[in-house]
C-alpha cells in the first residue's frame, strides 16, 4: 500500500474535475484546484482534511543498524542474566534474533535514535518470552512495570521555542511474548512547550513501530501513583504510525486499566488481525483518548466489564490538557464477544462528554458549562458485529444494535458515519470493507470499488480512476467508466401541514440509473427546509434540522432509517433504484413536518 501521503500527492496531481451545479441543477465538469482536491479516506490512508503538514509524506523512516559480533554477543549475555536491581533492563540497539524458547527477566528499552531500524525476532514457533510474572525481580514491587519500553530521549526546548527530541523510529518486534505492560512514549517528565504543541509532540515521540506476532499478558498488578504502566499497551501522547498485527493481549488489567491507550495527539496507528482479549475490571477494554486517525481493522474484542472501545476526550484532570479530539478513526469489520448475562455497549463514540470527571478539572464548555464535551467527529464505524444473547429483540432488529454501538449527545459529537453494523448469534470469517469518506458510496465490501467522489458540499465528480477494497485496504487503478456528464442531480420534498397523518412519497432513478449519493434534511415543527439547509448536510446523511416540540412524536424517514433528533449516517440506500421517503409530526391541530433531500444518480 501507498502511505498516507503518497496517495494524497497522486490525487492532487490527477487534474481532476468536480461538479457545479447549472442552472437547472445540472452537474457540469469543472476544473478543480490541486489545493482544493478533497482527500480519500479509507482504512488503510486516512485521508482527512486538517492534517498536519509534517507528516504528510507519511512516517520517518531508518535504516537497520550495522553491529559486529562482540556488541550482539555482549546484549545477548546481557540478556540471559536474571534481573536484579543492579541490572533491571537493557537498552537494545542492536538487530537481534532471539533463540526459540528462550527466556529474558529484564525490562526490554529502546531509547532514542540510536534504537531505530532496530528488529527483535523470536525464532521458531514459540518465539521467546519477556517475563515480568510471579517470581522474576519485577514482579516483586506489586506494581505494574513495561517489561518493553520504546522511548524518546534528548528532548529539549530548540532555541525558536518548539519541544524536540531523538526519537526511534522502525523499531519491529517479531514472535515475542511479554508478562507485563508496553509503553511507547518521549522521555516521561519532559513538559512539551506550549508553541507548536502538537506537531512537535508528533515529531518527538516514537513513530513507524511494528507488533506482528507479539503476544501481551497483563498481571492484572496495579499503576504505581502517577504512572500508566498498568494499562497493558499504553500509546502515549504524539505517537504516530505504530501496527500491531497478527497478535494477541491476553490476561487481566487493574482496577483502573485497559487493554489498550491511545493517548493525546497520538494518530495514524493501526490494529489489525488482531485477539484483544484481556479482561478489565472497571472499565473498557480500548481507550481512544483525544486520538485520531487511527484504524482497527478485523480484531477480536472480548469485552468483559465496562465495554468495548470508547471514544472520547479527557476533560484535563490532574493538570494533563488535552490538545487532540477523538475524529477521523475508523472502526471496520470489528468483532466483539460480550459474555452471556451482560449487557455492554460494544463502541461507544463520545462516551464521556465531562461525566466521571470532577466538575472543577473540566474547563468550561462554549456550549454548557457543565459538560465537557468529547467532540468526537467524522469517525467511521462499519461493518462491526457484536455476538451476544438478544433480549426482547431479534437478531437484526435495529434498537439491538443501537444499544451496542452508539454516538452520545450527537448535537455535538457529529457528524459520525455509523451504519452497517450487527448484532449476531456468530460470526464467521469475513474480509473488511473500505470507507471511503469522499467516495459515492463512502462505504464498499471487499472487491467492491468506488470510482465517483464528492467534495465539501456533496457535488459528485470522476477522477479518471478507482479504489477497490481488498480486505479493508484500497487500491488504485485506471477507470474510464466515470463520466461526469452521465451524473444526474435532482431535489425531491415531502411536506406536511396541519396534518397528522405526515407524508410519504418515493423516488424512483432516471432510467438505468441507480442512487450514488444524497443528503436530507427535515423539520418536524412550523418552518421550511431551503436548499441551502440540504447543502450543509454532509454526504449520505440525514439530518433533522428541528425536532418536533415533543421528539418522541415526530420522525424523518429515508429509506430505512428513521430519526427525531440530531442526524444519522444512512446505509442500505445507495445502489436503490427505488425508495421510500417521508415525515411525520402528531399536533393537537395537526403536525407539520417537511423533509427535503439532494439526489444524485448515475
Amino acid at each position: 500500500m501507498r502511505s498516507y501521503g503518497q496517495a494524497l500527492f497522486m490525487l492532487m496531481g490527477l487534474g481532476a474535475f468536480a461538479l457545479a451545479a447549472g442552472a437547472a441543477d445540472t452537474p457540469r465538469a469543472v476544473p478543480h484546484a490541486a489545493g482544493q482536491l478533497p482527500a480519500l479516506a479509507g482504512p488503510a490512508a486516512l485521508l482527512q482534511p486538517g492534517f498536519s503538514p509534517e507528516l504528510e509524506l507519511g512516517p520517518e523512516t531508518a535504516a537497520e543498524p550495522v553491529c559486529d559480533r562482540s556488541k550482539a554477543a555482549a546484549l545477548m549475555a546481557a540478556l540471559r542474566e536474571k534481573a536484579s536491581a543492579a541490572s533491571p533492563s537493557v537498552e537494545i540497539d542492536c538487530p537481534l534474533t532471539l533463540p526459540e524458547g528462550m527466556v529474558i527477566t529484564k525490562r526490554l528499552i529502546f531509547k532514542g535514535a540510536k534504537a531505530s531500524g532496530v528488529t527483535v525476532t523470536g525464532a521458531g514457533v514459540k518465539g521467546a518470552l519477556i517475563d515480568g510474572g510471579p517470581g522474576t525481580f519485577h514482579h516483586q514491587s506489586g506494581f505494574a512495570t513495561k517489561m518493553v519500553q520504546i522511548v524518546s530521549d534528548n528532548c529539549h526546548t530548540t532555541p525558536t521555542g518548539e519541544g524536540r527530541c531523538s526519537r526511534p523510529v522502525n523499531v519491529t518486534l517479531r514472535n515475542l511474548r511479554i508478562r507485563g505492560s508496553v509503553g511507547i512514549s518521549v522521555a516521561p517528565g519532559f513538559d512539551m512547550p506550549d508553541k507548536d504543541y502538537v506537531r512537535s509532540f508528533r515529531l518527538s515521540a516514537p513513530a513507524n513501530v511494528l507488533f506482528d506476532r507479539v503476544t501481551i499478558t497483563g498481571l492484572g498488578l496495579p499503576c504505581e501513583p502517577n504512572s500508566g504502566d498498568c494499562n497493558l499497551l499504553y500509546l502515549f501522547a504524539g505517537v504516530t504510525h505504530f501496527r500491531m498485527i497478527n497478535s494477541e493481549i491476553n490476561g487481566s488489567t487493574s482496577d483502573t486499566a485497559v487493554a489498550i491507550y491511545l493517548d493525546d495527539v497520538a494518530m495514524r496507528n493501526t490494529f489489525r488481525s488482531n485477539r484483544i482479549l484481556a479482561r478489565t475490571t472497571t472499565r473498557e477494554s480500548i481507550s481512544i483518548d483525544s486520538s485520531s486517525e487511527n484504524v482497527f481493522v478485523n480484531n477480536h474484542i472480548h469485552v468483559s466489564s465496562k465495554g468495548g472501545i470508547f471514544l472520547y476526550r479527557n476533560c484535563g484532570e490532574n493538570g494533563t490538557t488535552r490538545r487532540g479530539t477523538p475524529r477521523d478513526n475508523a472502526l471496520i469489520n470489528n468483532v466483539f464477544t460480550i459474555p452471556f448475562g451482560k449487557f455492554l455497549p460494544a463502541i461507544v463514540v463520545g462516551s464521556r462528554n465531562g461525566q466521571d470527571t470532577p466538575a472543577k478539572n473540566c474547563p468550561p464548555n462554549a456550549v454548557d458549562p457543565n459538560p465537557f464535551f468529547d467532540l468526537a467527529r467524522f469517525n467511521a464505524v462499519m461493518q462491526n458485529r457484536v455476538i451476544t444473547l438478544p433480549t426482547r429483540q431479534p437478531f437484526g432488529h435495529p434498537d439491538l444494535i443501537a444499544g451496542s454501538i452508539t454516538a452520545k449527545h450527537p448535537e455535538v459529537n457529529t457528524p459520525n458515519f455509523i451504519k452497517e453494523n450487527e448484532v449476531v448469534e456468530r460470526a464467521n470469517p469475513r474480509r473488511a470493507g473500505c470507507f471511503i469518506r469522499h467516495g459515492y458510496p463512502d462505504f464498499i465490501r471487499d472487491s467492491e470499488f468506488v470510482n465517483v467522489f464528492h467534495n465539501g458540499d456533496g457535488e459528485p465528480f470522476c477522477t479518471g480512476f478507482r479504489y477497490t477494497c481488498r480486505d479493508g485496504e484500497l487500491a488504485r487503478s485506471i477507470d474510464a467508466s466515470c463520466q461526469a456528464s452521465q451524473i444526474v442531480s435532482t431535489r425531491v420534498q415531502c411536506v406536511a401541514k396541519d396534518s397528522n397523518k405526515g407524508c410519504r412519497d418515493t423516488v424512483t432513478a432516471p432510467r438505468g440509473k441507480k442512487l450514488i449519493g444524497f443528503k436530507a434534511a427535515c423539520n418536524l415543527e412550523f418552518g421550511d427546509v431551503s436548499d441551502a439547509d440540504v447543502d450543509q448536510v454532509p454526504a449520505n446523511m440525514l439530518k433533522v434540522l428541528r425536532a418536533s416540540d415533543k421528539p418522541s412524536e415526530g420522525h424523518c424517514i429515508l429509506g430505512g432509517t428513521s430519526i427525531s433528533t440530531g442526524e444519522a449516517s444512512v446505509g442500505g440506500l445507495l445502489g436503490k433504484e427505488d425508495f421510500a421517503f417521508g415525515c411525520g409530526e402528531k399536533d393537537a391541530n395537526g403536525g407539520d413536518c417537511q423533509i427535503k433531500a439532494r439526489l444524485f444518480f448515475h
